[in-house]
């Protein structure tokens, strides 16, 4: 039977500002702290790395040896999107909060999280290649702050995309329904090179 404990500690890293440089217009600096215990066949870890651009915690983790299973739970705090406008290439604004659990059964990978976030709720199941996301009564005027767009319109918005696969072909579904909504035509028109008449 096993039994332990180990301790990684990561005073100050940087990561390789070649690699990156093309998604991030900043060096991305880190520090973290990572426990884990060992007993029979489980091994149970907590901890979080704390970048620049995120801070992430790791709550409950659990691997069992034998049957090669992880869980854990987590959150993801991502203090300025701004930072993140290079990697999705659109400017982005605001701060976000995710939680949620990953979980690694041998050769399935899935990893859930959800955020209350403009007004309303995102959650994301992801698994292997495909991906559910799920946008429930989004405040648009805060949406359209968020990516630095004119407020085209007001009212709430409803979405669920079912992706086939996120790396290769992005096929899926999507279902938008947005309520109580009226559309601005000046902002429509400025963005767009196109006179609406009222």
């Amino acid at each position: 039977i096993y039994k332990g404990k180990g301790d990684v500690q990561i005073h100050y890293g940087v990561l390789n500002e070649k690699i990156l440089q093309k998604n991030f217009s900043q060096a991305i600096t880190y520090r973290g702290n990572i426990t884990a215990n060992i007993d029979g066949n489980t091994i149970s870890t907590k901890g979080n790395v704390v970048s620049n651009i995120a801070k992430i915690d790791i709550l409950n983790g659990k691997y069992n040896i034998k049957k090669k299973l992880f869980k854990g739970n987590y959150t993801l705090f991502l203090p300025d999107l701004n930072l993140l406008s290079q990697l999705l290439n659109s400017p982005i604004r605001g701060s976000i909060l995710f939680s949620g659990e990953i979980k690694k059964d041998k050769d399935i990978f899935s990893i859930n999280t959800t955020a209350n976030t403009l007004g309303g709720k995102l959650k994301a199941i992801l698994q292997n290649e495909t991906a559910k996301i799920e946008l429930e009564n989004i405040n648009l005027p805060d949406l359209f702050y968020m990516l630095k767009k004119p407020q085209y319109s007001n009212g709430k918005l409803n979405l669920i995309a079912n992706i086939d696969n996120i790396t290769k072909n992005k096929k899926g579904k999507i279902s938008l329904h947005v309520t109580n909504s009226n559309l601005y035509l000046k902002e429509l028109g400025v963005d767009s090179d196109i006179d609406f008449v009222p």
